[in-house]
C-alpha cells in the first residue's frame, strides 16, 4: 500500500529537513542557534584560515583576500559548513582562481562581518541566482551527482546563515569578470578589527 500524494510529500518534506538539519550540525533548526543561547563564539579569520588550509591540494588555488577579526556568536562547526559548502561549489566550478575575503561593514552599532567567496567560472544565469538555494536544485539538470553534487550545499549555507541572524546571496562578480560571488552577512559579537 503506498501513501497518498499529499502524505507522500509531507513525509519526504519532514525527512528532507532532518537530514539538512544533520547535514548542518548542531545549533541549527532553521529558525535560532538554538543550541547555543548566544554563549558560542566563533572567531572568524581563524575558522577562516583553517578551512582554506584544507584546500592546499584543491584543483585550482583558493586564496585567502583581506580579512578582519571578528566574532560571532552561534554554532562554530555550522558556521564552519557555511564556508565550506561555499569553498567547494567554488572550487567544483572556477576556472583557474577562488578567494575568500572577509570585511566588516554595517551600521553603527550594528556591525556586521561579511564573507565573500568568489570564482572565476560559468557564473549563473540571473534568472537563476535565488533558486541555487533551493533544495536539491541544480543550475543544469544535465549535472550529475559526481560533478554537479547534490542540491544541498547552498540550501544548508542559507539555514545556517539564516540561524545565526545573517543573510546570504550570490550575484556576478562586481569586477565584472567571467564568475560568481556568494556573500554572506553575519552580525558580530564585539569590536571588528
Amino acid at each position: 500500500m503506498t501513501a497518498p500524494p499529499d502524505d507522500r510529500a509531507q513525509l519526504i518534506e519532514a525527512i528532507t529537513r532532518q537530514v539538512l538539519a544533520t547535514l548542518a550540525g548542531p545549533g541549527v533548526d532553521g529558525a535560532n542557534c538554538a543550541t547555543c543561547s548566544g554563549g558560542c563564539a566563533a572567531r572568524c579569520a581563524p575558522r577562516v584560515a583553517e578551512v582554506v588550509a584544507g584546500y592546499a591540494n584543491a584543483r585550482v588555488p583558493v586564496q585567502v583576500g583581506s580579512t578582519v577579526e571578528a566574532t560571532v556568536v552561534g554554532d562554530a562547526d555550522g558556521l564552519r559548513r557555511v564556508a565550506i559548502n561555499l569553498i567547494d561549489n567554488a572550487v567544483r566550478y572556477a576556472n583557474s582562481d577562488v578567494t575568500i575575503a572577509l570585511e566588516s561593514d554595517g551600521p553603527a552599532g550594528a556591525p556586521t562581518v561579511t564573507m565573500t567567496v568568489t570564482d572565476d567560472g560559468r557564473g549563473v544565469p540571473a534568472a537563476e541566482l535565488e533558486r541555487v538555494f533551493d533544495r536539491f536544485y541544480r543550475v543544469q539538470a544535465s549535472r550529475s551527482r559526481e560533478s554537479g553534487g547534490t542540491g544541498l550545499g547552498l540550501s544548508i549555507v542559507r539555514d545556517v546563515v539564516r540561524a545565526h541572524g545573517g543573510s546570504v546571496r550570490v550575484a556576478p562578480r562586481p569586477d565584472g569578470r567571467s564568475g560568481l560571488q556568494a556573500i554572506v552577512v553575519l552580525p558580530v559579537a564585539g569590536p571588528v578589527t
